[in-house]
């Protein structure tokens, strides 16, 4: 059996819709990923950014697979920070992805876990055919208003 746990390329493919994520120790509120509707698609070793149908950013990638998780290092071909590379780590929780990225052009993050005093961009995913972006299920309560 493997020592490495990290996710691999082949774990990455496809969509992953962004579930939670933060900023510099910070967590947006919950619901704002219901408005939003973020995701990140990953195709071989491309990768594209999405915010609701509006591609933010796209470009190449690279994952080295590590023991408790993998290194993910993305340079950026169309956005905000074009030409500029994002150097990341990425972990399996469950069947779920944690990402710590670091800003565009500086260094990754040390490690795991995302809290009070990190540097970085943080982002929980999940595979878009496990969650249901486009659509927030009522609640099963009845109003008594």
């Amino acid at each position: 059996m493997s020592d490495f746990h990290g996710p691999t390329l082949e774990d990455l493919q496809g969509a992953w819709i962004c579930i939670r994520f933060g900023d510099d120790g910070l967590k947006a509120p919950f619901y704002i990923s219901w408005f939003r509707k973020p995701r990140i698609e990953f195709e071989g070793y491309c990768y594209r950014v999405f915010d609701g149908e509006t591609c933010l950013e796209r470009g190449r990638f690279d994952i080295r697979r590590g023991v408790e998780y993998s290194l993910l290092d993305q340079l950026i071909e169309f956005g905000e920070h074009y030409g500029r590379e994002h150097r990341g780590i990425i972990r399996w929780v469950g069947d779920r992805l944690e990402h710590l990225q670091g800003h565009a052009g500086l260094a990754r993050p040390t490690g795991f876990p995302y809290g009070k005093g990190s540097k970085c961009h943080y982002s929980l995913l999940s595979r878009a055919t496990e969650v249901k972006a486009d659509r927030i299920s009522p609640s099963s309560k009845k109003w008594k208003g």
